[in-house]
């Protein structure tokens, strides 16, 4: 299985987090490639390699950051159903910030 995640990580706990998935997911064949958003400079970006795609970040104000929901919006649309999943890093345990995802998601199923 080959997973993407692309990610934003403002103090490194992000990054941190999906370094340790990619790492316990190799103990189980699990191909994960990790991608740093503001790396990446193309305009558009192309999923269909993968099998699961996922996003990475911290909650900013109760929501994805800018950052990653502009994102978003240059993934190329694929032929083939992908599943996709979402990675919220919050310092605190508020279930508002569950919610966070719900722009997210809106640009990513449309």
């Amino acid at each position: 299985m080959k997973i993407a995640i692309y990610y934003f990580s403002g103090t490194g706990n992000t990054e941190l987090t999906v370094k340790k998935w990619q790492s316990e997911a190799a103990k189980f064949d699990i191909d994960i490639s990790l991608f740093k958003i503001e790396d990446i400079k193309d305009d558009s970006v192309d999923v269909s390699n993968y099998d699961k795609v996922g996003f990475a970040y911290p909650i900013h104000g109760f929501n994805a950051p800018k950052i990653v929901l502009s994102f978003a919006k240059k993934i190329k649309k694929v032929d083939k159903p992908i599943s996709t999943f979402v990675i919220m890093v919050s310092g605190e345990y508020m279930t508002i910030n569950h919610s966070s995802d719900i722009k997210l998601n809106s640009i990513i199923t449309t």
